[in-house]
């Protein structure tokens, strides 16, 4: 489950939104564990440019992943 991160970067106004995340394999080893925020882990569009899915702007809230998005993170683990 992502973590709300408080060290998120500042862009100069506000706060980035930011989130842990492990990578946990069989069941219950952590192998990594980064940051996510909307540099990392940008809003995914449709082809009309409409967002699908993004970050919410609240760190109150809990971040929600999909297939896509779970499989977006792995290729970030991956590089």
């Amino acid at each position: 489950n992502p973590r709300p991160f408080p060290g998120g970067r500042s862009d100069g106004v506000k706060v980035i939104p930011t989130w842990e995340v492990d990578i946990i394999r069989d069941g219950s080893v952590i192998v990594d564990t980064f940051v996510l925020n909307n540099e990392v882990l940008p809003p995914r569009k449709n082809k009309k440019g409409k967002v699908l899915w993004c970050l919410p702007k609240d760190l109150n809230k809990t971040p929600s992943f999909g297939v896509h998005e779970n499989s977006r993170i792995l290729d970030i683990f991956k590089d």
